[in-house]
């Protein structure tokens, strides 16, 4: 049965199934998703199965770390961490393989095995390491290949419970002299194995499982803020891994809890999201592979799991969060339902988002025939606020506008005949691949991401923040305590943390709406070339889609859109970050109070409107707003308020019109509610262009480029 195009060929899916599919056997105790299919206090993140031996495969190219399996002394776990991401836009953090034979990758003294019958990693290695010490094939080493060499070192001080994946993977070695040389500390004196696709790994013994995990970024936060999932050698090394929320009962916790969830995905949805026009599952076999698309992926990959036909819908909103995390979308004040749900449009009712209080939907229905696609109807709550809008970063929305956004003129319905604005958005229509079975349509197993932002929330402080304030900046930047894995030199580099959890931006000029775009969010610490004592802290924004106004023919939202990789602590022989093409800015000077500003305005080379956001601070002022932290706050974000109420442009001396705000910070406070925080001492920051925000002290020292490319400082001066 022949596919329409969905929105997932766009990803162009292609990895290698991780076994034989014919293999391994699942039941409902076993299933992604809550324990036994409906337990609300327990979430199974791992798919687990039982496997008659079969051969484990790379899912596709990574690096490879192996670590003991708790509870078993004939058990490994393998922990993928991909190199070439398999599907395009969706990153991946992890793939967890548990319950792999010990005896294919070390004998019992851990030693790594040698000789015939061996795995493809385990002969690669071999091989690597008899080149690295030139022994002749078929000599026996002088000296041991143990299992310490690519990181199986379960005794270690080092390789604790608690040590975390990050460790492994983005270690910093270390070197103290011995006999007169440097030598490696033993802590981190190892090499993971890099693996290509479809790489023969191990056996599966027995139940085992399956883990995938997306990607949200490699950075670290601060132990006593951090709410998010925690990957460590506990999580790495368990039989399976569940989220268990039943002794906790603090309702802000329990929400905290469950919404680790959302980086977490079924294998077997994960391969279903294959089953579009350019996706591809490779299925290795003794001696050969085939190449299995659309249906043939979902009749001979997905077969044998139980949650072949289970169709995950994941909604995040406000902050990052998921959909109605903080209650402001209950279709009624204190109810549980916030939107309107069903199989087919005339049938829809208000409902809860989630399945069994856990936030995701999941879609087990028959749906009617209806060529090979099987669709879901949704309504969700707005106050009709300039806002609102939607985005399907891994879905297929059929009534989209563009680029499978919704922006507000195309989800707000009319008022009634009374006036009353609808407290809907018209109906969504969501589709995924389906299989007829009998007279009835079933799901692919698969997964849709959605992004939606459709009511304006509310801080619990006097001085709230103002309807009239420019939204761009509102939470979009939520990085103020990250720090980078991957350390840069100070001397010589600056560094870069990135958050590809994604958010949305609408753009606008002149109060009209140019469009909006999804964004992942990156902050960047340097230091000014012109200078060796200003370092200051930069956060942008990266385009990952746009949608423009069709209507606007004029300046249109710039449609490059440039992302950087996952990889944090990027290191550049230039101290100082430059913008990359086609963004370029202009310094315009202009007069606040007596005092001169360097205005900044964005740029792009075509004299498109730029679909990049930028905060300029120094380095004290960052640091001056995170005093505001506190054990009891999560989820930070920056937003600006209006300097003066109500007052939202100024105009210079110069003819220069200009916004002027003071930064704070919004926290969510114990109870989960959100609360808006300012320093003593206001830091203020100016815009000309609601594109690039910044400080004086930020400006006041930036190089203006030249025609020639060079750079011509220009030094403000208070009058």
């Amino acid at each position: 049965m022949a596919n329409e195009q969905s929105y997932n060929s766009a990803f162009e899916p292609e990895s290698c199934f991780f076994t034989e599919p014919t293999s391994i056997s699942q039941d409902i105790n076993q299933a992604f998703g809550p324990v036994n299919g409906s337990e609300e206090n327990q979430f199974r993140l791992t798919a687990k199965f039982n496997s008659t031996g079969a051969e484990a495969y790379a899912i596709c190219k990574g690096v490879v770390l192996i670590q003991p399996q708790t509870g078993s002394i004939e058990k490994v776990n393998l922990i993928l961490r991909p190199y070439s991401q398999p599907v395009q836009g969706i990153n991946i953090k992890y793939f967890i393989y548990r319950g792999l034979n010990k005896a294919d990758f070390f004998d019992t003294g851990n030693v790594i095995i040698e000789g015939a019958g061996s795995s493809e990693l385990i002969g690669k290695i071999q091989a690597e390491y008899r080149r690295y010490y030139d022994i002749p094939p078929g000599e026996t080493p002088g000296f041991p290949f143990t299992a310490s060499l690519i990181g199986y070192n379960p005794t270690h001080p080092t390789q604790a419970d608690e040590t975390t994946l990050d460790f492994f993977f983005f270690k910093n070695s270390e070197y103290v002299e011995e006999n007169g040389e440097e030598v490696e500390i033993e802590a981190t004196s190892f090499q993971l194995p890099m693996v290509d696709k479809g790489t023969s790994l191990g056996h599966f013994m027995g139940e085992c499982g399956m883990d995938v995990v997306i990607n949200y970024g490699d950075y670290t936060l601060p132990a006593n803020i951090d709410d998010g999932f925690i990957f460590n050698l506990a999580y790495a090394r368990a039989a399976e891994a569940i989220i268990d929320i039943s002794s906790i009962t603090d309702n802000y916790q329990r929400k905290l809890k469950k919404e680790q969830v959302c980086q977490f995905l079924d294998i077997a949805a994960y391969f279903g999201f294959h089953h579009c026009e350019k996706g591809k599952v490779i299925v290795r076999g003794s001696d050969n592979h085939v190449v299995y698309t659309q249906d043939d992926i979902y009749n001979n990959v997905l077969a044998n799991f139980i949650t072949k036909n289970n169709w995950y819908i994941y909604i995040q909103s406000d902050r990052g969060r998921s959909y109605n995390f903080y209650g402001n979308y209950a279709i009624e004040e204190g109810s549980p339902k916030s939107l309107k749900f069903g199989i087919e449009e005339s049938g829809i009712a208000d409902a809860p988002f989630g399945t069994y209080g856990w936030p995701l939907l999941r879609d087990t229905m028959r749906h009617p025939v209806d060529g090979t696609k099987n669709k879901l109807y949704l309504q969700f709550t707005t106050d009709n606020n300039y806002n609102t809008s939607l985005y399907g970063q891994a879905a297929t929305i059929d009534n989209a506008q563009k680029n499978n956004f919704c922006g507000l003129s195309n989800l707000i319905l009319p008022p009634d005949t009374e006036g009353v604005p609808s407290k809907f958005t018209k109906t969504i229509i969501l589709s995924t691949p389906a299989i007829t079975e009998g007279s009835d349509n079933v799901n692919v197993s698969g997964f849709s991401i959605l992004i939606y932002q459709g009511k304006a929330y509310k801080y619990q402080v006097s001085a709230a923040f103002e309807s009239n304030t420019h939204p761009m900046i509102d939470d979009v930047f939520n990085l103020l305590f990250a720090t980078p894995i991957l350390k840069a030199n100070a001397a010589n580099g600056y560094s870069l943390l990135i958050s590809q959890k994604q958010q949305l931006i609408n753009y606008y000029s002149y109060q009209r709406s140019l469009g909006c775009a999804s964004v992942q969010t990156l902050k960047v610490v340097d230091t000014l070339s012109s200078t060796d004592n200003i370092v200051r802290v930069l956060y942008l924004t990266e385009a990952v889609n746009v949608m423009s106004d069709a209507t606007n023919i004029m300046n249109d939202i710039s449609a490059e859109t440039k992302t950087s990789p996952s990889l944090s602590g990027a290191v550049s022989a230039n101290k100082m970050y430059r913008l990359p093409y086609p963004y370029f800015y202009e310094l315009k000077l202009f007069t606040d109070e007596g005092k001169t500003i360097s205005g900044l305005e964005l740029k792009t080379e075509d004299g498109s409107v730029p679909n990049k956001i930028i905060l300029g601070l120094t380095q004290e002022e960052d640091l001056a707003l995170q005093q505001i932290m506190s054990d009891d706050f999560r989820n930070y974000g920056l937003v600006l308020q209006d300097f003066i109420p109500d007052k939202t442009e100024y105009d210079s001396p110069e003819n220069i019109r200009y916004q002027k705000y003071r930064i704070g910070v919004v926290v969510e406070i114990d109870n989960g509610s959100l609360a808006l925080f300012f320093v003593s001492e206001d830091i203020i920051i100016y815009t000309i262009d609601r594109q690039y925000y910044y400080t004086k002290a930020y400006s006041d020292n930036m190089p203006q480029y030249t025609m020639d490319g060079t750079e011509e400082l220009l030094l403000s001066v208070n009058i």
